[in-house]
């Protein structure tokens, strides 16, 4: 059982908008020790700020004592999107953002002072264009990592939120390094290049068909450097029907219920299929496994009564005997 407690709750009476709680306490309770709290996770939050209200600023996870375990505590500066200037949080502010700077996790381990401590400076660049994160570890340079991440700048289609560089170092070596290429037209991902410790890129080519939905994957060769493996999906609300083939003759198969946006049947690359029927609510209520096709008993079944005076659910399964299938 998990409780809530909400404190510090503010309401700004000229923006005629609620800012949210400054204070939020979840408390995780032992439902066989008659509901004791054995857990709490304090979390805080700006909300004297149009600009910040919701930001996360301090998280504690702790014991019912009160002795805490692991603490996270984020500081934000408020910089201009043309300027980049940064500056302390104003009230208010049209033309500035919030960025996070610092970020201080600590390890506490039921004490009061930290055993580890990792510090994360995050520098946000104009537009959101480039991001750098600097973790800090250990006393001196040799855990410190550096993270520089670089994003679109399709303007006339404002794409200018997806990743297209990202390049971790530590102690002054290129540790990861990925690139996208992204098509400013419709937001589209068409190509992933992973770096090797070589230079040489692993590279992922992206389709789509035209109503966004993918349509090829193309790996990278393997080791051998043999043919790369292909998935094709064939999408349609008509026969709601996806496909997945691969270049060595694999292919899996699945349909759709789109009333709920769940899967109704699905058949993997041996050709084994299983089926999934719901009510009317959206819950499954059967599930029919590969050897129970065409049968009259489903492999799982679900029965709801929400009309209980305390709501409960039973599943059966149908196990094989001697004497016959039973539930």
């Amino acid at each position: 059982m998990t409780t809530f407690q909400y404190e510090h709750g503010f309401y700004n009476r000229l923006e005629r908008e609620f800012y949210g709680y400054g204070k939020v306490i979840e408390e995780q309770r032992d439902a066989a020790n008659g509901e004791a709290v054995y857990r709490q996770i304090v979390r805080e939050f700006a909300n004297d700020s149009y600009f910040t209200k919701g930001l996360l600023t301090r998280e504690v996870t702790q014991d019912a004592s009160g002795r805490p375990f692991v603490e996270t505590e984020n500081t934000y500066l408020l910089r201009n999107v043309e300027t980049e200037v940064s500056r302390p949080m104003p009230k208010h502010d049209r033309d500035a953002l919030p960025a996070a700077s610092p970020h201080r996790s600590a390890l506490l381990r039921g004490q009061f002072d930290a055993g580890q401590d990792d510090l994360r400076h995050t520098d946000i660049r104009r537009a959101r264009q480039r991001d750098r994160t600097v973790r800090r570890g250990d006393v001196g340079a040799q855990d410190d990592t550096l993270s520089t991440i670089e994003y679109s700048a399709c303007a006339d289609t404002y794409i200018v939120g997806t990743p297209i560089r990202i390049v971790v170092t530590g102690n002054g070596a290129v540790m990861r390094q990925r690139e996208a290429m992204v098509d400013c037209a419709s937001g589209d991902v068409t190509q992933v290049r992973q770096y090797l410790a070589s230079g040489e890129a692993a590279v992922t080519d992206l389709s789509y068909f035209p109503n966004g939905n993918l349509q090829q994957v193309t790996d990278p060769p393997n080791c051998t450097a043999a043919l790369p493996a292909h998935l094709r999906i064939r999408s349609g609300r008509a026969n709601a029907r996806g496909a997945d083939h691969r270049h060595l003759g694999y292919s899996s198969t699945a349909t759709y219920n789109y009333h709920y946006g769940v899967v109704a049947t699905s058949t993997d690359l041996n050709q084994n299929s299983i089926g999934y029927a719901y009510d009317q609510f959206g819950r499954l209520v059967t599930v029919i496994g590969p050897y129970e096709q065409g049968g009259t008993r489903p492999t799982i079944s679900f029965e709801y009564h929400p009309e209980a005076a305390v709501p409960w659910r039973i599943r059966g399964t149908s196990m094989p005997s001697a004497a016959g299938t039973i539930r």
